[in-house]
């Protein structure tokens, strides 16, 4: 948890190059509860 919001990061796998990203959302009042999370990673 970041204060104000998320640090949201993924990873894209396509071919022999992955690609990252990372961004902050904005949610002062945390009201995301993180349930449309895959927690499996698939």
């Amino acid at each position: 948890m970041v204060p104000g919001g998320w640090i949201v990061s993924g990873t894209l796998r396509s071919g022999d190059s992955p690609a990252y990203g990372m961004t902050f959302v904005p949610d002062p009042q945390h009201t995301w509860d993180g349930s449309s999370v895959d927690q499996d990673g698939g």
